[in-house]
């Protein structure tokens, strides 16, 4: 890793003074850890009495009601616990699950289990869950693969704890949150640091934010999400469709894509060679070339070349190609 590269584990050290600074109150999270170990160790069961350590009333470690708001709950709802929560393994989804049912709040389950086991588990929050884009069909669900993307950042930058690796998260999204913050030439280099290079952080984020995306079922459908936010990555989509569409008929109908002497074929020779075949008509092999061509400017950079109304039309026209040559 460069100098100049973003470290996250290097974060961390800032994680008391942003508390401090954007919420006006030292953090000190290790306290509670410390009141939580005889439910870590077996000494005792957790029960409301613990539960109210987390809750901190006279906000002596840290501001929980300003972030949450418990629900009522009767004690008897952790006779089930019994032992439960003892050398918790990782990503334990029996337990999460019945914590989710005990207390009804994902993210306060989430600060139960990183209080008892932070080795394991770090609190889901609105700050980090936006910075990463935390994404899942239930909140159970959610938190799960939020404990692989904190897994994934440990092994990333050496972190000892997944609790660390939260923490640091959470001061990230506050420097990169806080104008305030950014102001301090410390942060503002890391602020830098963060927004200027690609980095673990943002490839987990960009994966959480185009898993969906990517569940539909062609390049051109993705291009067509892109196009209002990314006309470049549109067209390029665009042409990759049409090129896998190209393929197909030339592997279908005994087209050679490869030639011995010179290697892969241009594009433009497999579209001549089906329509010489007479499988579309010549209009249509010159509109595919036409398409082709405007995607392979943009792939090389020269998207000063295709305006965002060309690579609109560049997806309708590939769409209706596709339909009228699908029974190809």
């Amino acid at each position: 890793m460069n100098a100049g590269d973003f470290n996250l584990r290097k974060v961390l050290r800032f994680f008391v003074e942003t508390g401090q600074r954007t919420q006006h109150k030292t953090l000190r999270l290790d306290l509670i850890e410390e009141r939580m170990a005889v439910v870590k160790n077996g000494l005792e069961d957790f029960s409301i009495e613990h539960l109210k350590v987390i809750k901190d009333e006279e906000e002596e470690y840290w501001r929980f009601l300003r972030w949450w708001k418990l629900p009522e709950i009767e004690d008897e709802v952790f006779d089930d616990f019994t032992g439960e929560l003892v050398d918790l393994e990782p990503n334990d989804s029996a337990v999460i699950l019945n914590l989710f049912k005990a207390l009804k709040n994902i993210e306060i389950v989430s600060c139960v289990l990183r209080f008892i086991c932070p080795e394991h588990y770090g609190i889901l929050s609105p700050p980090v869950e936006n910075l990463l884009n935390v994404r899942g069909k239930d909140p159970v669900e959610k938190y799960m693969n939020y404990l692989d993307n904190l897994a994934e950042l440990k092994e990333e930058y050496n972190f000892a704890r997944i609790a660390d690796v939260d923490m640091a998260l959470w001061t990230l999204a506050n420097i990169l949150n806080y104008s305030d913050l950014r102001a301090d030439p410390k942060f503002r280099q890391i602020y830098d640091q963060y927004i200027l290079k690609s980095n673990p952080i943002k490839r987990i984020m960009a994966r959480n934010s185009l898993e969906d995306i990517w569940q539909e079922k062609s390049y051109l459908s993705i291009g067509d999400l892109f196009l209002d936010t990314d006309y470049v990555v549109a067209g390029i989509l665009a042409r990759r469709e049409l090129e896998k569409f190209v393929k197909k008929i030339c592997k279908k109908y005994g087209i050679a894509e490869i030639d011995r002497d010179v290697g892969p074929r241009k594009f433009c020779d497999l579209v001549n060679d089906i329509g010489h075949k007479g499988l579309i008509g010549n209009e249509d092999r010159l509109l595919m070339r036409k398409l082709y061509g405007l995607g392979s400017q943009l792939v090389h950079g020269r998207e000063n070349r295709v305006s965002k109304v060309q690579v609109k039309d560049m997806l309708v026209e590939t769409s209706q190609l596709l339909e009228n040559y699908s029974h190809l």
